[in-house]
């Protein structure tokens, strides 16, 4: 079930948001490459979509996911930590970093992680 919404999530992220015909070309092969279950492309195209539109918070918390799913945790972490950057209240993306964060033992992170992401889904950001 988590696989699947992260999917349908990351197939409407574009249309969510404004990026480039060339940048949504590369987000939408990713989605493709990651329902596939071909991660390593899936990553490949989503960062030549963050090369064209880098400022995209949905398409680093994909990208972010997919190096999740691929166990390299320090470089899912920074990912989406990129993400709440870019939109500190990007609830999926303190979902997830707290996911990594929990992987990695960092509990209390985790935690601050998950009340970030339910205080922004309550005010609705």
């Amino acid at each position: 079930m988590k696989r699947l919404l992260a999917i349908f999530l990351m197939g409407v992220s574009c249309f969510l948001f404004s990026c480039g015909n060339d940048a949504r070309e590369h987000f939408n092969q990713g989605d493709a490459y990651h329902q596939l279950g071909k991660l390593e492309e899936a990553a490949a195209e989503y960062k030549k979509g963050i090369s064209i539109t880098p400022n995209l918070a949905q398409a680093h918390n994909n990208l972010g996911y997919i190096y999740y799913e691929l166990g390299n945790l320090d470089e899912a972490i920074a990912e989406y930590k990129m993400a709440i950057s870019i939109n500190p209240a990007h609830p999926f993306a303190h979902n997830n970093l707290g996911l990594a964060y929990f992987d990695k033992g960092k509990t209390d992170e985790a935690i601050v992680e998950y009340l970030k992401k339910t205080y922004n889904l309550m005010i609705g950001e």
